[in-house]
């Protein structure tokens, strides 16, 4: 790929030098939407979406949680990018992105260095937060055809009371070893990792949930591919449920599937409901794994509260 600098001083100097369909992150002949059509039109809106694409690339290579990147884009292209704005505003736009998707691979070589390749006996620090820091659990899993994981639970609390919690996995032994993922959130608390084999896919799961007004998932599941441990987005089936509920339904708080069977239960809230409260019944779905995401099958309704 062209530098995006050359692309910009090219663009600025010569601009038929340069085909459009080379310059913008994506396709420039398939350019379906207004915002596309600026960006491919306009030398320096094209040059930050090159930057913005690179920058977007060594984020899902360094994310614990690439799938989280890969909706968390999705979402700004959709909520910020794609809405109607004029061009200075949609580069400084492009340029707060890239900026946030830098600091991602700025994160995990922070991360690498603390660890020095294997996992130390002392806390990391996996997020901002004070109190002091211990060990709250810790163990191995021996998956089917994968490396063996060792994990670790830290817990972060002042005064009795807990501030935080955050999780820990390795994959490979010895000089092998690699941090496969992590995650650490105020108000979380999270459980062992568990490994849940079936005839269909060997999973790892890292059960969690967030304290507040409700109980909310703090969840994240990988699939086991080729020796390769790849994250499973498991937000698709959720969005799918939403589509699928009549106006005036929905699920609140956090679901808790069952990966073995690829079910989900929750109540269901009407509008005006209190969080306590859900007046709306039940639904029951059936899940699949379809490469690397959770989607639905079925959803079947309780109207009973």
């Amino acid at each position: 790929m062209i530098a995006p600098l050359l692309i910009l001083l090219a663009s600025l100097a010569a601009p038929l030098a340069v085909p459009l369909a080379q310059a913008a992150g994506f396709d420039c002949a398939a350019a379906a939407s207004r915002t596309e059509r600026l960006i491919c039109a306009n030398p320096a809106l094209s040059a930050a979406d090159s930057e913005l694409s690179a920058a977007l690339g060594a984020a899902l290579a360094a994310s614990p949680h690439p799938q989280t990147v890969r909706i968390d884009q999705r979402r700004w292209i959709a909520s910020a990018r794609d809405k109607s704005m004029s061009p200075a505003d949609l580069l400084q736009l492009y340029r707060t992105r890239t900026a946030a998707l830098r600091a991602v691979v700025a994160e995990r070589a922070v991360m690498d260095r603390a660890l020095d390749g294997g996992m130390p006996a002392s806390c990391v620090p996996l997020i901002a937060v004070g109190g002091s820091c211990a060990v709250a659990g810790s163990g191995e899993l021996d998956p089917p055809g994968g490396p063996r994981l060792r994990w670790r639970i830290q817990r972060w609390s002042e005064g009795g009371q807990t501030l935080a919690e955050g999780v820990m996995v390795f994959s490979g032994e010895g000089a092998t070893t690699r941090l496969l993922t992590w995650a650490a959130e105020e108000g979380a608390v999270f459980d062992p990792p568990a490994l849940i084999t079936t005839a269909w896919a060997v999973l790892l799961d890292l059960p969690g949930h967030k304290s507040g007004s409700g109980n909310f998932s703090a969840e994240s599941l990988f699939v086991l591919r080729e020796g390769a441990w790849r994250e499973v987005d498991i937000s698709v089936w959720l969005d799918q449920m939403e589509a699928r509920l009549p106006r005036g339904l929905g699920a609140w708080k956090g679901i808790f599937p069952d990966w073995a069977k690829m079910t989900a239960d929750t109540p269901l809230w009407r509008q005006g409901d209190g969080n306590c409260c859900p007046t709306g019944g039940a639904a029951h779905a059936v899940l699949r794994l379809d490469g690397d995401r959770i989607t639905l099958v079925t959803l079947q309704r309780d109207n009973r509260p």
